[in-house]
């Protein structure tokens, strides 16, 4: 049987998989059963941030800290939460649903409030609640999804990030850049399926009743809105603008253009979702 950090790194590593990064984790001795660090190992201190995660009872407890550093990244934050408002609101309102604690402040205010003022500080604490061993583990990999979703969507470019590779300079001071390309789209995956599922919303299958174990993970993610009639401007909504299909269904979709849409899929196949 597995200890519970081994179950701790497991639900790590299913987050790092599931969005394309690299966590780095520090174990921390505390008065809590455990305490520990995680960062993007992409953006090093200190000019990025830990998310602070806390094993309280039957909860975990995830909190943003900001490195000393971070003037920029701040900056980046705010014009990205300008740009991306309205996109931004589908990942906040999942996280709400999915948790029980979610609180997101900007200059010691609520999200909801209008900023006009440089921002100085953001603030992001998360939290959720789990009933038993089952589903304890399980509950700490979808709270840190929430909120690395929440995050990444505030500090990347469309494509890439840009990440300081220097360190210990002082707050202003400039110094070089180096790019690493990395899609959204799969964070995007991540909440689609996270809100669906992996069942088949064309024909209702679910690849890992038919071949076991080994058709866990497979899904496709279809993009109800077409990529190319997206624009440079379209801000995807995860849920509305995503759904899990099989490969059979997916590739029944784009046999026409545009794409079969939902409901006649659903009439080919005979699929009712309930």
């Amino acid at each position: 049987m597995k200890s519970r950090k081994s179950q701790i790194e497991d639900s790590l590593q299913e987050v790092a998989d599931a969005i394309g990064v690299e966590l780095t984790r520090e174990y921390m001795p505390h008065d809590h059963e455990y305490e520990l660090k995680i960062r993007l190992a992409q953006i090093p201190a200190p000019h990025g941030f830990t998310l602070r995660i806390y094993d309280n009872y039957l909860s975990w407890k995830v909190e943003l800290h900001l490195d000393v550093f971070t003037a920029p990244l701040i900056s980046t934050m705010q014009s990205r939460f300008e740009e991306r408002r309205l996109g931004l609101e589908s990942y906040m309102e999942l996280a709400r649903a999915k948790n029980n604690y979610f609180n997101l402040s900007i200059n010691g205010q609520s999200e909801k409030m209008s900023i006009s003022e440089d921002w100085n500080e953001i603030n992001l604490v998360m939290a959720k609640s789990y009933f038993s061993e089952e589903s304890e583990f399980a509950s700490l990999s979808a709270v840190i999804l929430d909120f690395m979703c929440i995050i990444l969507f505030l500090i990347i470019e469309d494509t890439e990030w840009i990440v300081s590779n220097e360190s210990g300079q002082e707050e202003g001071a400039s110094y070089s850049d180096t790019v690493k390309k990395y899609e959204r789209s799969r964070y995007n995956r991540a909440l689609c399926l996270k809100y669906y599922g992996f069942m088949c919303r064309g024909c209702g299958e679910q690849l890992s009743e038919k071949y076991g174990p080994i058709g866990s993970d497979v899904i496709h993610v279809h993009h109800v809105v077409p990529v190319s009639k997206m624009g440079g401007s379209y801000q995807l909504n995860p849920i509305k603008d995503l759904i899990p299909l099989c490969p059979n269904c997916h590739n029944i979709v784009h046999k026409k253009n545009p794409p079969i849409e939902l409901a006649e899929l659903n009439e080919l196949t005979g699929y009712r979702s309930s």
